[in-house]
């Protein structure tokens, strides 16, 4: 996903209008475009099967809003990187991240539709991190910790058990984080195990 994500944006920083067919076999189930177009196509259409497959009423109608949305959203931000000729770090980060969103969500929906209890997490919320010299990030571990406490306690139910006696289950996206200002950004390449232990250190540490 995260391939066929930065070759869009490459196509759009070189101004190849190649990449609008891409993002129209995203919002479309057409496969009637170039390989690369179909490999998307393809992708989408693996979530609105496997969504179709998963859920159903309000959970399906929800995720395909979401994920129409997102594809819109898409669509924008390859149009303003195709417009300046370049992509910005944070342009790119937004871009890529979506494959990870649209699995989280899915998953998450998937366990409510199920008859168990879920939060999503998007990490974006709670984890700020900064570029490192080694081409990595690192972690703002003080300001990560508030966030992920205030996110916490914004969630009433999430540490109460349901009718089950079971607890919620937090589906949080690996992979995406935000800057010191805000911005999307991600933790690099094979960053979603990295999510996973810098997580495991905030909620260690109390959050």
């Amino acid at each position: 996903m995260t391939d066929l994500l930065l070759n869009m944006i490459a196509r759009a920083e070189a101004k190849d209008e190649a990449y609008l067919s891409d993002v129209r076999a995203l919002r479309s189930r057409s496969f009637a475009h170039t390989s690369r177009a179909a490999q998307l196509a393809a992708l989408r259409e693996k979530h609105v099967v496997a969504a179709h497959d998963l859920l159903s009423g309000a959970h399906l109608s929800a995720f395909l809003a979401s994920l129409e949305e997102d594809v819109s959203n898409l669509r924008s931000m390859l149009t303003a990187i195709s417009i300046a000729g370049v992509s910005s770090g944070g342009f790119a980060d937004y871009v890529v991240g979506h494959g990870e969103l649209w699995c989280a969500r899915l998953f998450t929906a998937s366990l409510e539709s199920a008859g168990a209890a879920a939060v999503f997490l998007d990490t974006r919320k709670v984890l700020t991190v900064t570029d490192a010299s080694d081409g990595g990030v690192d972690v703002d571990y003080p300001t990560s910790h508030a966030d992920l406490d205030a996110w916490w306690a914004a969630q009433p139910g999430l540490l109460a058990s349901n009718a089950g006696g079971r607890q919620p289950v937090v589906v949080a996206t690996g992979f995406i984080a935000r800057t010191a200002s805000g911005a999307p950004t991600t933790l690099k390449r094979n960053g979603s195990d990295y999510s996973a232990t810098i997580m495991g250190a905030l909620l260690r540490s109390g959050g």
